[in-house]
C-alpha cells in the first residue's frame, strides 16, 4: 500500500488496536455497508472487496507514475496514448483452479470481452496482466490470433511488483476482471466516467456482464 500511494500518511495500527476495534467496531461489507457509512467515529470496515465499494466509499486517489521503475513508465506512456485502451487481468496463482469461493473464468470469456470491445471501438487496444503471463500465452492468445487490434501482455514485473501492475492496469479505459478482483481495483483507481468493467455472467460462464457501475456487481464468483 506504502509503495503504491507514497502520496497517503498512513498511521499504522499496532495489532491490540486493531483486535479491539475488529471486535467492537466492525461492519460486514456485504451486509451493513449502508449502515458504515451512517455511523459514527470509531468504524472498523475490513473483511474483504464488497461489490458497492466505489459507491459508498469513493476513492479520488490513483497511483503516481513515480512509483513505477522505468519499463512499467514506457508501457504506462504507451497505455495513455492509446485511443481506447482495455485492460485485462487474468488471475491465476492460487485461484487457477475453481474451489472455495471462485470459479476459474475460462479462456473463451477472455475472447467474448475482447470481441465485445473491439465492436464498440474499432481502435481498441489489449493489455494483459496475470500472475502467470505463460498461461495467457498458450491459452488465450492463439484464440486471438485472427485479431488485427495491438494486443499486449505485460509480463515483466514480478510478484514484488504486483502494485506497478494495478498501476498500470488502472491507468487503461475500460477493464476485464477474471475470478480474482484486481480489475475492481484498478476500475476503481480509474476516474473515467464512462469506464466499463466487463465481469462473468454466471460462475465459470464464457458469458459476459457490461458494468457500468460496480453497484451492479453481484458477487459471481461465489458457488451456490
Amino acid at each position: 500500500m506504502l509503495k503504491a500511494f507514497p502520496q497517503i500518511n498512513f498511521r499504522k495500527a499496532d495489532s491490540e488496536k486493531i483486535r479491539y476495534f475488529k471486535k467492537h467496531f466492525s461492519y460486514n461489507e456485504n451486509i451493513d455497508g449502508v449502515r458504515f457509512i451512517k455511523a459514527k467515529l470509531p468504524k472498523y470496515f475490513g473483511w474483504y472487496y464488497p461489490s458497492y465499494y466505489q459507491d459508498l466509499l469513493p476513492f479520488k486517489y490513483t497511483i503516481p507514475l513515480s512509483v513505477l521503475d522505468s519499463e512499467s513508465k514506457k508501457i504506462a506512456k504507451q497505455i495513455k496514448s492509446e485511443k481506447h485502451p482495455v485492460g485485462v487481468h487474468v488471475r491465476r496463482g492460487d485461484m487457477a483452479v475453481t474451489q472455495h469461493n471462485w470459479v476459474v473464468c475460462p479462456p473463451e470469456y477472455f475472447v467474448n470481452a475482447v470481441k465485445f470491445f473491439m465492436k464498440k471501438y474499432s481502435n481498441a487496444s489489449f493489455y494483459f496482466f496475470s500472475d502467470e503471463p505463460d498461461w495467457i500465452q498458450d491459452n488465450i492468445l492463439p484464440l486471438l490470433s485472427n485479431i488485427k487490434n495491438p494486443i499486449h501482455l505485460v509480463s515483466h514485473n514480478g510478484s514484488d511488483k504486483g502494485y506497478m501492475d494495478l498501476a498500470l492496469l488502472s491507468y487503461c479505459e475500460h477493464f476485464v476482471q477474471s475470478q480474482g478482483s484486481m480489475a475492481r481495483y484498478a476500475n476503481m483507481l480509474n476516474h473515467n466516467k464512462n469506464k466499463i468493467l466487463i465481469a462473468p455472467e454466471k460462475p465459470g460462464s464464457a458469458e459476459i456482464k457490461v458494468l457500468h457501475n460496480l453497484s451492479d456487481v453481484i458477487p459471481n464468483q461465489v458457488i451456490k
